[in-house]
């Protein structure tokens, strides 16, 4: 008991160090659940843009309507806007990423 009174400032550091390690993980499982709907919902979009022959920012709607829908079941209530922005970011990725994985095989399969 002494040291921890002689030695506060160290023990209030560690003290902080641990509560903002608990933090983190909690806003990595936020992001990560973020991330994990919003790719499930973008597949929905990217299928729904083929049947229906959507094109880019046209998919942005059927995106929106997944991912909410899919929100609201796991938990009760409509994403905030930060939700909202992460899950925009997300779905830009994927298109990014699918957009490459297209040019790859279109080059592939000229060769």
């Amino acid at each position: 008991m002494e040291w921890i009174l002689e030695n506060w400032e160290i023990v209030v550091a560690i003290l902080l160090a641990v509560l903002a390690t608990f933090q983190g993980a909690e806003w990595f499982r936020y992001v990560r659940t973020v991330t994990r709907i919003a790719q499930s919902a973008w597949r929905i979009a990217e299928e729904e843009g083929i049947t229906k022959e959507l094109k880019g920012a046209q998919k942005a709607a059927p995106f929106l309507e997944a991912f909410f829908r899919m929100w609201e079941e796991r938990f009760g209530e409509l994403p905030d806007p930060t939700t909202q922005a992460l899950a925009m970011r997300v779905a830009a990725r994927e298109s990014e990423l699918h957009k490459a994985d297209e040019g790859k095989s279109s080059t592939q399969a000229a060769s």
